[in-house]
This record gives C-alpha cells, structure tokens and sequence, in this order.
C-alpha cells in the first residue's frame, strides 16, 4: 500500500484525486463509483467516469497495476527458485519429493503425483520400497523440470 502511496503522489494528483486513485486500486477494488464515493464525491455514475477518463488518473492507477504485476512475477520467479533448490538439493528425500511436486503441478505436468506416499507400516520391506519408490518418482519430476527450467 505504501507503494501504492508514493505512485499515487508522483502523478501530481490533487488530494481527491489521490482519494480516489487508492480507493479504486484498493478497497473498492476497481468499482469506480465505490472508489469516487470513498474519495468524497456524491458517486454519480459522471463523477467516477470523469475521474477515470482523468489521464494523471488513469496513469497512477495503470502504474500501480504495473508495479503490482511486477511484484506478482518477482514473487512468482523467487517462489520457483526455492523450490528448484530444495528439489535439486534438500536434506530429506520428503522434502525434495514435495518441492518437486509442487513444482510440477505450478507447470502443469500431467503425472504429477498429489502428494508423496505415507506408509503405515514397520515391515522394513515395504518401507524401503516405498522408499525407492519415493526416489524414482523424484528422479523423473527432476528430469522434466530441469529440461522446462532450461526453458525458462
């Protein structure tokens, strides 16, 4: 918000202006006659349509979508890089089984399994199976995103 804020301010908004522009990115979420009525106008369909056809109005509420996008990818990007390192280099097979996972479901990779497999069980057999199951499921996510992570 604070952000937001300082976009506001750097248009040469009038102070009802810069009402409206927060009000409208904000808690009207882009209802216009909400945002203009919040901003201390009577909200007639007029007002809030003039406000908007404004272009120091329409410049910060586009640049606040601009930064707001922006920080939405920067996020996304980061999100994605932890998981990659968690995949790639974790200290439990769980965790980099997850990280996989996870990372394959975001890019849509048909197979994905929803989650890792819990075994209920004290025979060391089966746990080991399902242990290298867990692996090789692991070894195959790795595969394909690293070749889509080459990509993008």
């Amino acid at each position: 918000m604070t952000d937001d804020i300082a976009i506001a301010e750097d248009h040469g908004l009038s102070e009802v202006e810069r009402r409206f522009v927060l009000a409208y990115v904000g808690e009207a979420r882009g209802v216009a006659t909400h945002a203009a009525r919040i901003a201390g106008f009577a909200a007639s369909l007029q007002d809030s349509w003039s406000l908007l056809q404004r272009p120091r109005v329409r410049a910060a509420i586009d640049a606040i979508y601009r930064g707001r996008e922006m920080d939405a990818i920067a996020l996304a990007h980061e999100i994605h890089d932890t998981l990659l390192s968690i995949m790639r280099s974790g200290e439990k097979d769980a965790d980099r089984i997850r990280a996989a996972t996870t990372l394959a479901r975001l890019r849509g990779i048909s197979g994905a399994p929803e989650q890792s497999e819990d075994v209920a069980t004290d025979d060391p057999r089966e746990l080991i199976a399902a242990h290298e199951r867990a692996i090789e499921d692991l070894r195959r996510l790795v595969d394909v995103i690293d070749v889509g992570a080459d990509d993008g």
